[in-house]
């Protein structure tokens, strides 16, 4: 099973894997002013980041005897199939009052959801 492994490991290092990636951002603020002294500001943010033939881990700097590995930068142990697709929405709210010769009371509200779907392989042994 060890021998299998290992030479399913180096196999996978020969394959080099197709990197694509997308980013969508959209922003927007809306700012307001309530009375003279009020102030509101709302705002959203969502990001989709969409990235196939990721690489997951990495190559090692040495060999187990203390020589420095030399690899191709194109040597990878990723399949083009794998995946890390990430959507984040933040949304915000800002109120701040002033009073008193510009002393103010701050009120702020943030929430941030996250969501994250992956696929990879991971190969891994101990000589």
């Amino acid at each position: 099973m060890k021998k299998s492994l290992i030479a399913l490991a180096a196999l996978a290092t020969v394959a080099t894997a197709a990197q694509a990636q997308s980013i969508v951002t959209v922003y927007g603020v809306v700012d307001m002013d309530l009375t003279d002294t009020t102030f509101a500001s709302i705002g959203a943010s969502v990001e989709d980041i969409d990235r196939s033939g990721i690489r997951w881990g990495g190559m090692p700097a040495f060999y187990s005897d203390g020589t420095r590995a030399t690899f191709d930068n194109s040597k990878t142990l990723s399949d083009d199939w794998t995946a890390w697709n990430i959507k984040t929405t933040n949304y915000y709210a800002d109120l701040k009052q002033y009073f008193l010769n510009d002393a103010s009371i701050n009120l702020s509200l943030s929430r941030k959801e996250i969501d994250a779907d992956g696929k990879f392989s991971l190969f891994w042994w101990n000589s």
